[in-house]
């Protein structure tokens, strides 16, 4: 179980970082409308009115999963955006970061809730969530396998307090 402390902190940084990763795709983007419309299926058709470090808070603070299931999550949405040359704008971020978290925590943890649960906290309709998540494994391959060397490399990437979350409470177990 992770504190309250280090749950503020993870919901600013996976936000900080999600929001970068927004910034230094938007010229490609907007100059290739092409991508957009291919991948359409992940942007929210409504508006959700929460700003998106509300969300991540919102979905850190009810998720209830492993704290590695965060870090699988972020290495699952940089596969997403290989594989099919997604790319992350305000209008998507909120499916893609919710349905990787959700693939992350079945893959990860035994005890998970049904999609209705999962839906109510994402804010995503349970038929949409259904279908995002049979798109979003097919897309990537069900490949949800992460080795340790790309785990850990993702650690040192990231602030020194979650490497130590990691290493002092022995969370990740090689998966």
């Amino acid at each position: 179980m992770i504190s309250n402390e280090e749950k503020v902190n993870l919901s600013k940084f996976i936000s900080d970082t999600i929001e970068l990763n927004i910034q230094q795709s938007n010229t490609f983007l907007y100059n290739n409308n092409e991508i957009l419309n291919n991948y359409s299926m992940f942007n929210v058709p409504e508006h959700i009115n929460i700003s998106f470090i509300d969300y991540v808070t919102l979905i850190i603070n009810n998720f209830k999963c492993n704290f590695v299931c965060y870090i699988y999550a972020l290495i699952y949405m940089d596969r997403i955006f290989n594989k099919c040359n997604i790319y992350l704008n305000k209008i998507n971020m909120y499916k893609i970061f919710s349905i990787s978290l959700l693939c992350a925590h079945k893959y990860i943890d035994d005890d998970v809730y049904s999609n209705k649960y999962y839906s109510i906290i994402s804010l995503i309709k349970l038929s949409e969530i259904n279908k995002l998540e049979k798109i979003y494994l097919n897309k990537i391959n069900y490949d949800l396998y992460v080795k340790n060397d790309i785990f850990y490399e993702y650690v040192s990437k990231m602030p020194v307090w979650i490497a130590d979350i990691i290493n002092n409470k022995k969370l990740h177990m090689g998966f």
